[in-house]
């Protein structure tokens, strides 16, 4: 209920209006220091190192979109009944795991607020996502949002996980050149190290991009196990400070200003992390068919900065403070707003 229909993230190219699925996969590593950090953290915490990662994920994702809800799609096997543990077949389900990330947490508690969802999700994993949408249009006429974020974590190795008499099994990396979400994580521990690989869209990313995501994940999993009682909102997610500056804010709101559809716009920088500031865009347009992603692209045709997370939002009147900031809203709207919009 109330959950976002689309995440935000911001992505390499304006996001086609048809999807090709053409991609790519970026093969990583995740250091020693950090893969032992979390490692210890969660065997004393008592959860799975898929929690872990999957709550280090979180953090990041919310810091790139400045959404404090944030939703990841995972694969499950569906083989909890003893009939099906033998049986040969596919029998996999997709799982929403959604997570409201306060900012006032800490890691060690979002930990266990992770770890909860993820075995509160395990246990009705035998319901088909495509039966639960079509329940939930039925009786209140609400969708269950698509998930463009995956990410699986593999207990083990091929050799570990098939073990055939008479038989030598070995991997072989093969890619398809095809992505089916704009981003897929499949992990798993590899000796010492955290490994895997994400398969991602390239018509919205390419390569530099992608490893930029990697070194992200890497040093979020680093600041969140080095000290995990700070609270999430005082870490600093991104490399080198990167990230937007109100100057730029500045600069983005005089050129989305100069587009002839646009009557009024305000922009701001937030995000429910202070590490990961998001510039979101409030704006006052002269018609509804413009979309964010023709404003995106007016902005890459006219704009010589490389800028994080964008948001757009359409409203019906700006306020002017002394500040230059501000927002007027309808009544039913008021409550939808976060902290930061009502101030």
């Amino acid at each position: 209920e109330g959950a976002p229909v689309t995440m935000e993230m911001p992505v390499g190219r304006p996001r086609p209006a048809v999807p090709a699925f053409t991609g790519a996969i970026k093969i990583f590593q995740i250091g020693q220091a950090e893969t032992s950090s979390l490692r210890e953290l969660t065997q004393r915490e008592g959860v799975t190192l898929f929690t872990g990662v999957l709550a280090s994920l979180k953090v990041l994702l919310a810091a790139y979109t400045g959404s404090a809800d944030i939703i990841v799609g995972t694969l499950i096997s569906r083989r909890s009944r003893s009939e099906t543990e033998m049986m040969i077949g596919n029998f996999g389900n997709n799982l929403l795991l959604r997570s409201a990330i306060p900012s006032d947490m800490t890691f060690r508690q979002f930990l266990h607020v992770v770890n909860n969802t993820t075995l509160d999700a395990m246990a009705n994993q035998d319901a088909p996502l495509e039966l639960v949408n079509e329940k939930l249009q039925q009786a209140v006429g609400q969708r269950i949002p698509a998930f463009q974020i995956g990410f699986i974590f593999r207990d083990g190795s091929v050799k570990d996980r098939f073990k055939i008499p008479g038989v030598q099994v070995s991997q072989r990396f093969v890619d398809i050149g095809t992505a089916r979400l704009d981003l897929w994580f499949d992990l798993g521990i590899k000796g010492e190290l955290l490994s895997g690989e994400i398969q991602y869209r390239n018509d919205l990313y390419d390569a530099e991009q992608v490893n930029k995501i990697v070194e992200h994940l890497q040093h979020a999993i680093a600041l969140m196990t080095v000290n995990p009682d700070r609270l999430l909102a005082a870490h600093e997610i991104f490399v080198g400070g990167e990230g937007l500056s109100i100057s730029q804010g500045q600069t983005v709101n005089s050129i989305l200003s100069d587009h002839p559809l646009i009557e009024q716009c305000r922009v701001t920088v937030a995000g429910p992390l202070s590490s990961g500031p998001t510039l979101i865009q409030y704006v006052l347009k002269k018609s509804a068919a413009l979309t964010g992603t023709e404003l995106r692209s007016w902005l890459e045709s006219n704009l010589e900065l490389s800028l994080g997370a964008m948001l757009f939002r359409e409203v019906d009147a700006l306020l002017d403070d002394a500040l230059g900031r501000g927002r007027e809203t309808r009544a039913k709207q008021a409550a939808e707003l976060s902290d930061f919009e009502s101030r």
